[in-house]
């Protein structure tokens, strides 16, 4: 699936605002509304912006997997701009598009479906980011719980999301997101990303 940069005032938005007491009902509503996009123009930001909300992260990163390479490549970020542009200056690379190759035991880690928690960016970048960095990024942004979270469909990875809470605040509800993520999960793979079919 190709990523497109996206003009956000081009797509018309859907009607239901996701916050953290989203319903199921709101859930699938929002799913369906996925479901109408072209695989070639996937729109992973308003993905990301959705997630944000439901989960009430304070920064997000939303990733699709590439098993050509076994990596994530960043699809999407949610977060603060200035804060975004922080975390970009202090990475010395720009974000959307990076590749992340997975690290020995992350991606049975990712297959296994559950809301993962994590304990530092280091983990969450698969020790790509350096830990004085990634502590840096903690403190600055006021960083508290990480998480992470795998988009499936059929036992095969579709792509995850990474989120930061601010620091002191839990998720409002954990079922929630993993409803929610198993549904993003039969998106992308009727989008057209049939992972059987790459090596």
């Amino acid at each position: 699936m190709a990523h497109v940069e996206s003009n956000h005032d081009a797509v018309k938005w859907h009607q239901i605002n996701l916050t953290t007491s989203a319903t199921d009902a709101e859930l699938n509503q929002v799913l369906e509304y996925y479901t109408n996009w072209e695989p070639e123009n996937f729109q992973w930001f308003c993905l990301a912006r959705d997630l944000k909300r439901l989960t009430g992260a304070l920064f997000l990163v939303l990733s699709e997997y590439s098993p050509a390479k076994m990596s994530l490549v960043t699809r999407g970020i949610e977060g603060i701009p200035q804060k975004v542009e922080a975390v970009i200056h202090q990475l010395g690379h720009p974000m959307i598009g990076h590749e992340w190759i997975l690290a020995e035991g992350v991606y049975e880690e990712l297959q296994n479906g559950r809301l993962l928690r994590l304990d530092s960016i280091h983990e969450a970048s698969s020790y790509h980011i350096p830990e004085f960095i990634g502590f840096t990024i903690e403190k600055m942004l006021g960083i508290g719980n990480i998480y992470s979270m795998s988009f499936l469909h059929n036992g095969q990875l579709m792509g995850n999301f990474v989120l930061a809470m601010p620091k002191g605040q839990e998720l409002a509800s954990e079922r929630q997101v993993v409803l929610f993520s198993q549904g993003v999960g039969r998106v992308l793979a009727n989008a057209g990303v049939d992972r059987s079919n790459e090596s």
